[in-house]
């Protein structure tokens, strides 16, 4: 739990993971993931010229 101070008090985070997310931290671990997270960012370049490039 992180506790930061705001301007107005406290602000207090929690991180609750749900038996979904601890399946997802999981796969993130494989090395099924970790191909095809190699290959993304080919994806994420043609995404950002198409949208800064041709308007």
């Amino acid at each position: 739990m992180a506790i930061r101070k705001a301007r107005q008090g406290k602000t207090y985070s929690v991180t609750i993971i749900s038996g979904v997310h601890a399946e997802q931290m999981a796969f993130q671990e494989s090395e099924a993931f970790k191909e095809k997270a190699k290959e993304r960012y080919k994806i994420e370049a043609k995404n950002s010229e198409l949208k800064h490039r041709h308007g």
